[in-house]
């Protein structure tokens, strides 16, 4: 870079004594001036340029290619990089792509009394790396919050369904031990214990195979009251319709007790005895316990 300074006589201002010649190596100061950057940067750099006709002429070395003060060259219809947006006159943050077809942003000025032009540029991917980064690290956050509540969520759903299922076998527990003893009772009891709905028995204990002389269970549940009863009553009424009427009763009222003669199925043999009728509902249908004496 050079300066040139005329020197005149002083009585004489139009004559001319020399010239004063300055020479600045931009080597020295300028260049490693211009390359430094404020914070540690892997892309940012200035660039220092001039229009040249149709062209963009870089004035100084360039991070990312030797040889390029004075050298290198950019036409102007390379509308989109920030160099030729800065000598078309456009100043300010712009974003664009530089010699390397990187996309970056640019901060451009012009220089006061010179034809020259300041380009500070960085990599866009440099400038977002820390937002990238940052972006990562809440995705990260939020995926691990995610999962944290799913685990909670699992876990709190496993406790109440283990306490759940605990719950049921307890009940069920209850429930077979409940049954253990009602069967021992149905069982163990030498009264005859039946149970029977509209259509007749469908359920006994042994008591009521040895009273009414029956061989098995599917025997004796494939009689209807009738059928273990003589045709008639003593006091003359029919069997068959007196038992419907008894067992209407019971279902009507929730039980009735009263005095039968029965009849043993093997021998035929009649028998008084005292029967208990008591309405309940199993498996959501009202059926009755007959208890005969």
């Amino acid at each position: 870079l050079d300066i040139l300074i005329p020197l005149f006589n002083e009585q004489d201002v139009r004559r001319p004594l020399g010239v004063f010649y300055l020479r600045i190596d931009p080597d020295k100061y300028l260049y490693p001036f211009i390359q430094r950057w404020p914070v540690p940067s892997q892309t940012a750099e200035t660039l220092l340029i001039r229009r040249e006709s149709n062209d963009v002429l870089f004035l100084n070395e360039l991070k990312f290619r030797t040889n390029a003060a004075l050298n290198m060259r950019i036409s102007l219809t390379s509308n989109d990089m920030p160099a030729v947006k800065a000598v078309l006159g456009q100043q300010g943050i712009v974003d664009g792509r530089d010699y390397r077809g990187a996309p970056v942003l640019a901060a451009l000025r012009a220089i006061p009394d010179s034809p020259w032009f300041l380009v500070a540029r960085i990599d866009t991917a440099e400038v977002f790396a820390p937002m990238r980064a940052r972006l990562w690290q809440v995705i990260v956050m939020i995926c691990v919050l995610i999962f944290g509540s799913a685990a909670c969520v699992g876990l709190v759903w496993r406790q109440q369904q283990s306490r759940f299922y605990r719950a049921q076998y307890e009940s069920a527990e209850a429930l077979r031990r409940s049954e253990t003893k009602f069967h021992t009772l149905y069982d163990s009891t030498r009264d005859a214990v039946m149970l029977l709905d509209e259509k007749g028995f469908f359920d006994c204990n042994p008591a009521a195979l040895a009273v009414f002389g029956c061989a098995n269970q599917e025997e004796f549940c494939s009689k209807h009251p009738a059928d273990v009863s003589p045709p008639t009553q003593p006091d003359g009424a029919d069997s068959r319709m007196l038992a419907n009427q008894r067992i209407a009763t019971a279902l009507k009222k929730g039980g009735n007790r009263f005095e039968w003669m029965h009849k043993r199925v093997d021998t035929g043999e009649t028998f008084p005895a005292e029967v208990l009728l008591s309405a309940m509902e199993l498996d959501g249908k009202p059926v009755l316990q007959a208890v005969v004496r």
